[in-house]
């Protein structure tokens, strides 16, 4: 029986990809050769990464912090409103808690921007009140597709692998799922699509976000 969704946040609940992209492309020119750096950097494993990882690559070892305080200070304050939520995310999320579904948020995002990007997921600008966990970058030396992240929130909730699923647009998000123990559902509307989700491991994925229900029900 499940009981608990932990949810991916950026492809899943929502639409970040301009936003992230544009925010590395301004903190990449302030570094000589970053933007030629950055470029050689494939868009789905950008968007796996953590910023300090991806900011090694573009400024190098010895400037990584300061560019990835950079990165955040841009995504804030300059690109942050290209965020959008996919379209039926409040009414699912509002759906599932009306169950009695306990919901959380694992995501490789830093803890400074994730609470922005949660606020708009009620509808109200209260988004933070659907979760009883949400784990961020700063909660895990460790990202997905480790599964300790997953792990990390089942351990602060009490909740069992066995009465959780993980919902996520990425192969890395079905990689983490399945290292936890947690049933996964594979949201095919997001940034990796069904085939690789498939490749995966994935048996069960959406196209969209409206089947999330009746999907996590037969998980």
């Amino acid at each position: 029986m499940i009981g608990a969704v932990l949810f991916d946040l950026d492809g899943t609940l929502l639409d970040s990809r301009g936003a992230v992209l544009a925010a590395y492309r301004l903190a990449a020119a302030e570094y000589p050769g970053g933007v030629e750096r950055l470029d050689r950097v494939p868009v789905g494993e950008l968007l796996a990464m953590r910023v300090a990882e991806c900011c090694e690559r573009i400024a190098g070892p010895e400037r990584a912090a300061e560019c990835a305080e950079t990165y955040d200070r841009y995504y804030r304050t300059r690109t942050r409103d290209e965020v959008r939520l996919y379209p039926g995310v409040v009414a699912v999320l509002a759906d599932l808690r009306a169950q009695g579904i306990r919901l959380g948020v694992v995501t490789n995002k830093g803890a400074s921007r994730t609470p922005a990007d949660i606020a708009p997921l009620d509808g109200r600008g209260h988004g933070g009140a659907l979760f009883d966990v949400v784990i961020t970058a700063a909660d895990s030396v460790e990202r997905k597709p480790s599964p300790r992240p997953i792990e990390i929130a089942l351990e602060r909730t009490g909740w069992k692998p066995a009465e959780a699923v993980y919902v996520g647009d990425g192969p890395h998000d079905a990689e983490a799922a399945f290292g936890a123990g947690c049933a996964f559902v594979g949201a095919g509307w997001g940034y990796y699509g069904t085939a690789a989700l498939r490749a995966a491991g994935a048996t069960v994925i959406c196209d969209e976000v409206s089947a999330l229900p009746a999907a996590i029900g037969g998980a």
